[in-house]
């Protein structure tokens, strides 16, 4: 029925996706106050004379290099990405291997090695990365050219790239991703040592009409 599977939408809030955008919830905080902090320390160690100065010289990637970018993703995301998608592929595996064999010992189990978090890691450092250059490009682009650097350095560490509230859609996303996408390995892993058994996958909302329409069925 329509309440159980709301029911069902609440649990997985309450048991998998709330913990893992929590923790992500924390990293991403550490992560945008590291990041602005080194933007800001690379504008002030370049001396910015002014806006016209800025316009010549100054780029995002000239306060934020692609590879100091990355240090910056692994140093804070690193750990928990590798966690949260273990951990969860391991007792979804177990999960459903216990319902598909009743003789299945949870003890004795070995579980397939997965680094599916690798991938997602590397798609949030590159997604994150570009959406960040393009708010500074886009800030450096705006100033007259008699704006002092004092200003522009006020102004720059409230940009939009570098603001706190810029964790919570960071961490809502990244741990619904890991969840369904360590939760559906799990499946696949499990179905291969019952391939007469065919696990289906159902999807779950928050009960509203905001469903694409390709999720209907499911």
């Amino acid at each position: 029925s329509k309440e159980q599977r709301r029911n069902q939408w609440l649990r997985w809030i309450e048991e998998k996706q709330g913990p893992a955008e929590k923790r992500l919830l924390r990293n991403s905080t550490s992560f945008i106050r590291a990041l602005k902090k080194h933007v800001l320390d690379n504008f002030d160690r370049l001396e910015i004379k002014g806006a016209s100065w800025v316009s010549k010289f100054i780029t995002a990637e000239s306060l934020i290099s692609e590879s100091d970018f990355r240090a910056l993703v692994e140093k804070h995301y690193l750990k928990s990405f590798k966690s949260i998608y273990e951990g969860n592929f391991k007792d979804e595996y177990l999960g459903i291997r216990s319902k598909m064999d009743r003789s299945f010992r949870i003890e004795k189990a070995i579980i397939p090695f997965n680094t599916g978090w690798k991938g997602f890691l590397t798609k949030m450092t590159v997604e994150l990365r570009d959406s960040t250059l393009k708010q500074l490009d886009k800030f450096f682009s705006k100033f007259r050219v008699d704006t002092a650097a004092a200003e522009i350095r006020v102004e720059l560490g409230q940009n939009r790239s570098l603001r706190p509230s810029r964790a919570g859609g960071i961490a809502r996303t990244e741990a619904t991703i890991l969840v369904n996408s360590s939760a559906v390995a799990a499946a696949t892993e499990a179905g291969k040592e019952e391939p007469e058994l065919n696990p289906l996958k159902e999807w779950f909302t928050e009960g509203d009409d905001l469903v694409r329409p390709e999720h209907v069925e499911l």
